[in-house]
């Protein structure tokens, strides 16, 4: 099967065609309510895997808090 354009576009090309295209996300964003539910439901959507993700550092403030807690005690001897 022959591809419908023989070379691809230029990384130049790209480029422009990404930066207008998040220009005109970034515009409608504010201004559509499609929009606004599209970003509450990627948002309930990550919320698990952010979640997941920041647990070690929950666990890790968690025991540097016992820490520094004994060590409290331990001066207060």
């Amino acid at each position: 099967m022959k591809p419908i354009f023989a070379k691809a576009p230029s990384l130049g090309m790209r480029l422009i065609i990404a930066v207008i295209f998040s220009i005109m996300l970034i515009i409608s964003d504010g201004r559509s309510s499609l929009m606004i539910q599209a970003r509450n439901l990627l948002e309930t959507a990550v919320s698990g895997l952010y979640y997941f993700a920041n647990t070690p550092r929950s666990i890790l403030d968690g025991v540097s808090g016992n820490f520094i807690d004994n060590n409290k005690l331990q001066l207060e001897k």
